[in-house]
């Protein structure tokens, strides 16, 4: 069996069983049991998570994400928690603590989803077109690193508003069809 560990925020959440369901018969899937928010806590987060699967040398795949709390402006403030330009440095950053974690691993970025079309305000305000420049950011420093994107924001980039369960996370038949791209990716890279 392959070894795949899921990284990421609520949407990775909303996710990861499902993954592990379809995967299930060629691969173990481990994840955080917490949302794994914002890329400064993923960059201290992983110490604690790199014995998710056993020895981090025997990992296949890691796919992870952040984005959405990195862009968000936390209670009304008028910048978001973190800039695109250091969002780009913190998503460098963690690919190579990625590298050191999980030295035989091939890592795979998954985009942020969007915003819920209805125009649901969420408490921390974010929009679809920050996603944008955020993924942008993203798209531009995984290029650079030759890691792959798992673009989910243009899976979900037409899918109705009855997918989504708030401003951005989705039901369960949202996050089936996230998982079906997410081990779709996976089975592609093992």
């Amino acid at each position: 069996m392959k070894k795949v560990i899921l990284i990421g925020d609520s949407i990775r959440l909303g996710y990861c069983g499902f993954v592990k369901e379809l995967l299930s018969d060629q691969s173990a899937v481990f994840f955080p049991e917490e949302n794994c928010r914002f890329s400064q806590n993923i960059l201290v987060g992983l110490s604690e998570w790199q014995n998710l699967a056993g020895d981090p040398a025997t990992v296949d795949i890691v796919h992870w994400n952040c984005g959405h709390w990195d862009m968000a402006h936390w209670r009304g403030d008028e910048k978001p928690l973190n800039s695109p330009a250091y969002y780009g440095e913190m998503l460098e950053r963690i690919d190579g603590h990625l590298q050191r974690c999980f030295p035989n691993a091939k890592r795979v970025f998954a985009l942020t989803t969007p915003m819920n079309p209805d125009g649901s305000r969420p408490v921390n305000v974010r929009t679809t077109d920050d996603v944008r420049t955020y993924n942008a950011v993203a798209r531009s420093v995984m290029n650079e690193l030759g890691v792959p994107v798992n673009d989910l924001f243009a899976l979900m980039e037409k899918a109705p508003s009855t997918l989504y369960a708030d401003y951005c996370h989705y039901t369960e038949a949202g996050y089936r069809i996230l998982a079906q791209q997410v081990a779709q990716t996976i089975r592609g890279m093992l």
